[in-house]
């Protein structure tokens, strides 16, 4: 079968890629974008613990499960609305907007452990998707399509950044403890991510409004759009759409499930969480750089068959866990521990299971952005960016509660059966419908 998600459907051929980078960060709207973004990833790392936190705190695995739920539905609610709005503001706004949302969730978790406090902070950091699809549509716009996949690879590989943020963590945490290390560090990004929104706010060149209020009324014309837009997603990606609702589920499960199992049943320290994390950070990078190329030059159905086989394998790993606590000797895991706080983990097959799901979750992010922009119309990006995360986190909400109610219940392991069974069903559907687009799709304006 050929592949419409070719490069060459834009009718050029791909630069090399030391051109392709100077193009690319020769455009100043997305040089400050990606640069502040950067500053967003190097403390964006702290929310992996957010569970870990409220555990540490006294909280339940079934008031974790449903805030993260209530978290997801939300977010899921905020990016449909944001995605008209994204549409008919002016995205630099936006831009701005959203460093500021996130400036304040991190603001709320420095000043206070009080639960009303915590809980108004999650749920201030799921409305910041009000403003994330019209910032994310901005940036995407400010790119050709010819280096999609590079451009959007770059704002990812920009995460390894958060490697900072971990070491400080694991650092602070025999020092001060997990609790005052991780409100020390929520501060210093509020401070960082206040002084980013200005920096777009006075750096970033003004949006063009794409679309006017229609005649018919806020509320018609917010549904009649989003219903024109949904069309056109569902008629361009069905196999996309199918494989995404499917590994949202899987990947709610797993994110609530994995970092509690292995602190509090496979005996992983929060510095040794920490070194986990630290090393998927580093082996993201250089495979995102190839990812976005490999989207560029060989088409999305190649990236999205390299990246997602990994995942049962990640899932079967942290099955196996328990049995099998080590890959290597253990002597090597205490020698390791002896140089830096946390290190030892790196020699547990739960280290293995989380770095392999956690990077291919990167990668499989960067494959379904890559794809909306090559495939989509680009009038309406917002809109698109909107639905597709909206169907996205609306199915994520399911993982939380379900993981919550099996912890509680004192069979966790089944979280990750369920999961590895979502995960072989993924696989089967790429292999049977792919990541193919239809040719003909109208644009959403179409009446």
């Amino acid at each position: 079968m050929t592949s419409l998600l070719q490069t060459e459907r834009d009718g050029e051929t791909p630069l090399p890629l030391k051109a392709a980078l100077r193009d690319l960060l020769g455009r100043r709207s997305y040089t400050v974008f990606l640069a502040t973004a950067w500053s967003l990833y190097a403390f964006e790392s702290l929310n992996i613990f957010f569970n870990l936190y409220l555990r540490d705190l006294g909280w339940t695995f079934l008031s974790i499960g449903i805030l993260g739920a209530a978290n997801q539905a939300i977010a899921a609610l905020s990016r449909i609305i944001g995605g008209y709005v994204g549409d008919h503001v002016d995205r630099k706004s936006l831009a701005a907007a959203s460093m500021l949302v996130v400036s304040g969730f991190y603001l709320l978790i420095a000043l206070s452990i009080h639960p009303v406090v915590l809980v108004l902070a999650l749920l201030l950091y799921s409305t910041m998707h009000l403003v994330t699809s019209g910032s994310s549509a901005y940036v995407m716009n400010s790119i050709p399509q010819r280096h999609s996949g590079l451009a959007l690879s770059l704002f990812t590989a920009g995460r390894a950044i958060g490697i900072s943020a971990l070491l400080a963590l694991n650092i602070l945490v025999p020092v001060i403890g997990f609790g005052a290390g991780f409100r020390f560090l929520a501060l210093l990004a509020s401070c960082v991510l206040m002084a980013s929104a200005v920096v777009r706010h006075v750096w970033l060149a003004p949006s063009p409004i794409e679309h006017e209020m229609g005649p018919e009324g806020l509320l018609r014309n917010f549904l009649s759009e989003n219903a024109r837009a949904l069309r056109v997603l569902v008629l361009a990606l069905p196999g996309t759409l199918l494989v995404v609702l499917l590994d949202a589920v899987s990947d709610g499960l797993f994110k609530f499930g994995a970092l509690l199992y292995a602190n509090e049943f496979l005996n992983v320290s929060i510095p040794g969480i920490g070194s986990i994390m630290i090393f998927t950070l580093l082996f993201s990078v250089p495979l995102l750089i190839w990812v976005g190329r490999v989207a560029d030059t060989r088409g999305l159905s190649s990236a999205a068959d390299l990246v997602y086989a990994m995942m049962p394998l990640s899932t079967f790993l942290i099955l196996v866990a328990p049995a099998v606590p080590m890959w290597a000797p253990a002597d090597w895991a205490i020698g390791a521990e002896s140089l830096f706080p946390g290190l030892g983990a790196v020699f547990t097959t739960v280290f293995l299971a989380i770095v392999l799901k956690y990077v291919n979750d990167i990668l499989w992010n960067l494959v379904l952005i890559t794809l909306i922009r090559k495939n989509l119309p680009s009038s309406d990006t917002s809109k698109f960016l909107a639905l597709f995360w909206f169907l996205v986190a609306l199915l994520t909400a399911l993982g939380p509660v379900l993981g919550g109610l099996l912890f509680s219940f004192g069979v966790p392991s089944l979280v990750f059966v369920a999961a590895l069974f979502l995960n072989v069903l993924i696989l089967f559907s790429l292999h049977r419908y792919g990541l193919f687009a239809r040719p003909g799709v109208p644009n959403v304006e179409d009446r």
